[in-house]
C-alpha cells in the first residue's frame, strides 16, 4: 500500500476576494481562525483538503484486502483466472477477474487494474471484460503497461 498524506489547499478565488495575504493563509491551512480587517476568517471559509492518491498492490491473492483498498485511487490485484475457473482459483488462492472487479466496486476504488494472469488465459481481454461487466473503469495490464495516477 502506497499512500500519500492529505493536502490541504486554499480557495485561490476567495482568498483574493477577501485579500489575504501568504502568512494568513498558512495559519488557515494549519487549521487556525485569523483576524482579518475586523473579521474573523475561519478555515472552512478558504481552505479545503484534498485526500492523497493511495496505490494498492494485491498479488497471489483471494479478494482479502479490504480495510488496505477502501476509497483507492487504484487497486492492483491478482486476476489470475476466469470466474468460469473459480474452482481453481480457489484451490491455488488466486482470484478471478470478477472478484477484483466486485471488490473494486464494494470498496470503491477508482480504478482497477488486473494482472498477473494464468497461462491457461489466451485472451486477457476476456478477463478486463469480465471485470468491466461489474466495475467499468478495470483495464488488464500487459508488458509496458503504464499509468498516470
Amino acid at each position: 500500500v502506497f499512500e500519500e498524506a492529505e493536502k490541504v489547499k486554499a480557495d485561490k478565488e476567495a482568498v483574493r476576494k477577501l485579500g489575504i495575504e501568504g502568512p494568513l493563509v498558512r495559519e488557515l491551512k494549519a487549521g487556525r481562525p485569523v483576524l482579518w480587517n475586523g473579521r474573523v476568517v475561519r478555515p472552512e471559509d478558504v481552505v479545503y483538503r484534498v485526500p492523497g492518491r493511495k496505490v494498492v498492490y494485491a498479488v497471489d491473492t483471494r479478494p482479502v484486502v479490504h480495510g488496505y483498498a477502501r476509497g483507492a485511487t487504484v487497486l492492483i490485484h491478482d486476476s489470475t483466472f476466469s470466474h468460469s475457473d473459480l474452482c481453481l482459483a480457489l484451490e491455488r488462492k488466486h482470484s478471478t477477474a470478477r472478484e477484483a472487479a466486485e471488490l473494486a466496486r464494494a470498496l470503491g476504488v477508482k480504478r482497477l487494474v488486473l494482472f498477473h494472469f494464468s497461462t491457461r488465459v489466451k485472451d486477457v481481454s476476456v478477463l478486463e471484460r469480465e471485470a468491466r461487466a461489474v466495475f467499468e473503469n478495470s483495464v488488464a495490464a500487459y508488458d509496458g503497461y503504464t499509468l498516470e495516477i
